[in-house]
């Protein structure tokens, strides 16, 4: 059996089912121009004009650009930490760093089954053991979502704290910071950003982020960022799961206007106010707990989903616009290998809970 890739659309007097281009799938039998294939246990014809022969089955492309940051990069630094000289964790390994740190429990990391936003004061009040040794107990010290509030830098000690009441942006520049990176080259590792900052920065030449080339089944990566701005919302994406937009669903171009974020298969972290769970949290996309982000997202799906049926493989990410004067951006950062734009990993106030406690952040789960 030979292994094709479709590379345009098929065109059929009656059309039983769309395949999206780029997609492989194994011809069984030839005849006057037209082949028998199967496509996930199906049976069907295609002309054989729009086939291409494989050398080797490619379902899904891969995204040129690679993951910037390596997975050994991951240790928490030592926290007396002037010490801490690693450079560069992944955004989201920062943003689990803060999280975890702000409750002092890895557990608020590993839970959230079957939940689609997870309240940890629930979680650390669940936990049989808290507060385990060298944590602080956080059970009756609740965080809000602080307008304007950050987290703070000591730069003799190289030291963040993050036990304060943050915004969303104010969050996600703690991320950042706690994963040793910069958001402007050759600019202070406790920037303080906002979503008009952001919108501002873009991928321009004084920006530590760049706009990533997707494929549909390939779009998202851990510690991008998600914007709207000026002056709406920003979250930071968590963990990323098969089929992120849940284009596998679409079997013809037709449906792609009506995608929703309900078959979303990624999670983000951030802050917000959110059915009764306020500061930073972490949530499902399909939940659509992200206001202004979601819908940047699902505009970006759509876009992503008519790529597909035309058969464009890899698409460079072009800015959104979701409304008057706001633009949706997904924004990589470039990684620590870029001149200027990461700096030494530093340690957080209250960090020696999670080193003595052994706790993971790669190692966290979503399930």
């Amino acid at each position: 059996m030979d292994c094709v890739s479709i590379s345009g659309r098929q065109a059929l007097s009656k059309v039983s089912r769309w395949i999206a281009p780029g997609t492989s799938v194994e011809v069984v039998g030839s005849a006057g121009g037209w082949s028998r294939v199967q496509h996930n246990g199906r049976l069907g014809y295609m002309y054989g004009g729009y086939l291409s022969r494989q050398t080797s089955a490619v379902a899904n492309p891969t995204i040129s650009t690679s993951n910037p940051f390596s997975p050994e990069a991951t240790q928490i630094p030592p926290s007396n930490s002037n010490a801490g000289q690693s450079r560069g964790l992944n955004p989201a390994d920062g943003a689990r760093r803060v999280f975890a740190t702000q409750y002092q429990s890895c557990h608020v990391l590993g839970s959230g089954r079957g939940l689609g936003i997870h309240n940890p004061l629930d979680v650390i009040r669940r936990q049989s053991n808290y507060p385990q040794n060298a944590c602080i107990d956080k059970r009756n010290a609740p965080y809000r979502y602080g307008w304007s509030g950050e987290a703070t830098y000591n730069k003799t000690r190289n030291e963040l704290n993050v036990f304060k009441n943050m915004d969303c942006s104010g969050a996600v520049s703690s991320f950042l910071a706690a994963a040793g990176l910069k958001a402007t080259v050759n600019g202070p590792i406790n920037e303080r950003l906002s979503t008009g900052s952001l919108s501002q920065l873009g991928n321009g030449p004084k920006s530590c982020f760049e706009y990533p080339r997707m494929t549909p089944q390939q779009v998202f990566q851990e510690g991008d960022i998600l914007n709207v701005g000026p002056g709406s919302h920003v979250v930071m994406v968590d963990r990323v799961g098969q089929d992120p937009l849940g284009l596998s669903k679409i079997t013809s171009p037709n449906q792609c206007r009506s995608l929703s974020f309900k078959n979303f298969n990624f999670s983000f972290i951030h802050s917000s106010r959110n059915r009764g769970v306020t500061g930073v949290q972490r949530a499902k996309a399909s939940t659509g707990a992200s206001g202004s982000v979601t819908r940047g997202v699902v505009a970006l799906a759509k876009q992503m989903c008519q790529k597909m049926f035309q058969g464009q493989s890899l698409v460079p990410f072009q800015e959104i616009s979701v409304s008057r004067g706001k633009k949706f951006q997904l924004m990589r950062h470039r990684g620590p290998a870029v001149p200027g734009c990461s700096a030494p990993v530093p340690s957080l106030k209250g960090d020696q809970c999670l080193m003595q406690n052994n706790c993971d952040i790669r190692r966290s789960t979503w399930t």
